[in-house]
């Protein structure tokens, strides 16, 4: 008799959803705690974003040496993305000689039909109360990842979300669309190939 294997048609059902690039900013930190001694100055965060389940996803920003305001603004696409799946963002202290240390965890499970702009709490801070993380993510529009970069140091802006201003109001974003002339190919995370590919 035929065996129905419910975990493995499950699987194979979340194998066959359909990736959606998304295109990612990781803009700042805010409120994050002195993970340092201080002789040694403050905290020196960066952030780790990655797909929960797919570690070969993960993407870092850049060090901020001595804050604990870091802004980054820091542009890559997720093309590993499926709807349901989590994304979750994780706050560093780099220390040398040591692990480094959490300084907050944030994760997030949308479909991102529309384009998410949020400043969202983070949690496992360590005693810094209100720290948070603000972010972009929008759905790349066509097959093909739009032109941008990353940041080449601490705060560095090189590539923004196009916004309409409203007459009544602040700018809202627009359309998905992202600009930034003349700018490198963004850091994607690799699909893993098959075996022998």
């Amino acid at each position: 008799p035929t065996v129905f294997d419910g975990a493995r048609m499950e699987n194979a059902l979340l194998a066959a959803r359909p990736f959606v690039p998304l295109r990612v900013r990781i803009v700042r930190a805010s409120g994050l705690r002195n993970a340092d001694a201080f002789w040694l100055g403050e905290s020196d965060p960066y952030c780790k974003c990655e797909i929960v389940g797919k570690a070969y996803t993960r993407v870092c920003t850049a060090v901020c040496s001595n804050c604990t305001e870091p802004v980054w603004n820091f542009d890559f696409v997720l093309d590993e993305f499926q709807e349901g799946d989590t994304i979750k963002f994780t706050v560093c202290d780099q220390d040398v000689g040591k692990d480094d240390d959490t300084l907050g965890v944030a994760s997030i499970t949308e479909d991102f039909a529309s384009v998410f702009a949020q400043t969202v709490p983070l949690e496992r801070t360590g005693g810094a109360e209100g720290a948070s993380l603000t972010l972009e993510i929008a759905r790349v529009e066509g097959s093909a990842a739009p032109p941008s970069g990353s940041d080449s140091g601490c705060g560095a802006v090189v590539s923004t979300i196009a916004a309409e201003v409203a007459d009544d109001g602040p700018p809202r974003p627009a359309s998905h669309a992202w600009i930034a002339e003349g700018a490198s190919p963004l850091p994607t995370s690799p699909r893993p190939r098959a075996p022998g590919v």
